[in-house]
């Protein structure tokens, strides 16, 4: 009985071990082609954020709003604030960036 225990704990341990490794060997660059369609579909007047960073002020949206999903991912842009009148509708989520964080999407009016 303790043997099978440790079997199976052993057995859990490898399986994690592999999801975990598998998760983190995609990245960016990897993702390319996948990510080449969110980009390539988005509208120009298209703003993309970290969906962790996004809140609502008196009827503006505040977050690190970027042109493309490439730069909010890099997240080197400053928090800045769209009304919530100038787009067309609720965020959506987009894809996820290398790091694991959410990207949401807003098309401007």
């Amino acid at each position: 009985m303790k043997n099978n225990l440790k079997l199976c704990a052993a057995t859990l341990c490898a399986a994690g071990l592999v999801t975990l490794l598998g998760a983190c060997a995609t990245s960016e660059s990897s993702n390319a082609a996948s990510a080449a369609p969110s980009v390539a579909t988005a509208k120009a007047d298209s703003k993309f954020c970290h969906k962790e960073r996004l809140y609502t002020v008196g009827g503006e949206m505040v977050c690190n709003w970027a042109q493309t999903a490439a730069d909010a991912c890099r997240d080197n842009t400053q928090s800045s604030r769209l009304a919530q009148s100038a787009v067309t509708g609720a965020p959506s989520d987009v894809r996820r960036c290398e790091s694991g964080q959410w990207l949401v999407q807003v098309t401007m009016k």
